[in-house]
């Protein structure tokens, strides 16, 4: 099984300010406009999961239909994505166009005209939620218009760039089709091919991918630098995963390779969340720690990534004490970093409670509740829980 956690850390290290991996959906931050742009441009429709802070069924899809790494999968490609609080500004003007009875309501748009393609009410499962998707693709896939004249010879690159994003679109490969219209040795002319070879990268592990490469000042001439960017990271996730899938050390290896040399300024956090990971699935606790150090050194003044990681390695490896051990420095620095967080400390308490030491797990649950009760007094059942536990150990 592919670990979530990759997709959620990519959050960090995505190529524009817009846009985070985050809990596996990729989601855009933005206005609705700005998401619709950007799915024109890319040929893409727009999901939003318009939802309310206080329902439980949104809290449960996002704990676990969202950060599901096929639902990630599916979701990053094809769709910008949203998440609206409807009891929030841009949820009070987004209703004002969509309207919502009840949450969540998850909505399919299309950019081109703004109208709704698939409107569902109520939470889902994964299973459930990727059904609808390949519903909503389903209703839209217009490939077999194009498969005629390709398979009748008609091989131009219009064609071709209408077959390749007809067939994206409806969450089918492409990858044939490019691969035959580029054959080894054939040089790319017109703005269409370029348009193509976009649309056709997905993968840093091909032949497409160095074509890409080969031509990205043209490319970002056309689609702009930003865009171009976005394509190299995605080919160097979907190369990462397919790893991850098959414990594939060396492919990991050629999509680090490729991050390092065509988008260099996110590399490191690349390789460290990849490499997590990776060994993540491995079950190699010790590459794993060493990969989350590679990590959190692109992230030093981040205390949030380093109680994430924290977190995350002692649910994976939870009976290792040198991943214990490592894990409660890490949410120390969270700790340190940001000091008026009652999460981060309420976290720290249960590390130290974890290793066994419980006079500090006190000192600092005392110090999470103090800080709890000025602003987030929700948390403040979960610490005294913890300080009953702490202070009444089972014999």
């Amino acid at each position: 099984m592919l670990r979530y956690f990759f997709l959620s850390l990519l959050a960090g290290i995505c190529a524009t300010g817009n846009i985070s991996a985050q809990d596996g959906i990729p989601f855009f931050h933005g206005t609705l406009k700005e998401a619709m742009d950007q799915a024109n441009q890319n040929d893409q429709l727009i999901f939003v999961d318009a939802f309310a802070k206080w329902c439980g069924p949104c809290k449960r899809m996002a704990a676990t239909v969202f950060v599901d790494p096929q639902v990630g999968r599916v979701m990053a490609d094809g769709f910008v994505n949203m998440k609206i609080d409807m009891e929030e500004e841009l949820g009070f003007q987004f209703g004002k166009e969509y309207p919502v009875s009840a949450y969540p309501t998850l909505f399919f748009i299309n950019p081109a005209d703004g109208k709704v393609i698939k409107k569902h009410v109520g939470g889902l499962s994964v299973e459930q939620f990727l059904d609808l998707v390949k519903n909503v693709r389903g209703s839209i896939d217009n490939s077999a218009q194009f498969a005629e004249k390709w398979e009748a010879g008609e091989r131009t690159a219009e064609v071709a760039l209408g077959y390749v994003r007809a067939l994206n679109r409806a969450g089918k490969p492409s990858l044939a089709v490019a691969n035959t219209y580029f054959s080894p040795g054939k040089s790319i002319e017109t703005n269409d091919e370029l348009h193509l070879l976009f649309e056709s990268t997905t993968e840093a592990d091909s032949r497409l991918f160095d074509l890409f490469i080969k031509n990205r000042k043209a490319l970002a001439t056309l689609k702009g630098e930003e865009a171009c960017t976005r394509r190299i990271e995605m080919a160097c996730q979907r190369t990462a995963q397919k790893a991850m899938e098959f414990k594939n050390v060396s492919l990991w290896q050629e999509a680090v390779s490729k991050m390092k040399s065509h988008h260099p300024g996110s590399a490191t956090a690349f390789e460290g969340s990849t490499g997590m990971a990776l060994y993540e699935t491995m079950a190699d606790p010790a590459k794993y720690m060493k990969f989350a150090r590679v990590y959190l050194s692109a992230f030093a003044r981040e205390g949030s990534k380093y109680d994430a990681v924290a977190r995350r390695m002692v649910a994976v490896f939870s009976t290792d004490k040198n991943v214990i051990k490592e894990a409660v420095k890490f949410s120390e620095t969270a700790a340190k970093l940001e000091p008026g967080s009652p999460e981060i400390h309420l976290a720290l308490a249960q590390m130290y409670q974890k290793a066994g030491n419980r006079k500090a797990a006190l000192e600092t649950a005392f110090k999470a509740k103090a800080l709890a009760e000025i602003d987030s007094k929700k948390l403040l059942p979960a610490i005294n829980q913890l300080i009953d536990q702490l202070n009444n150990p089972k014999s």
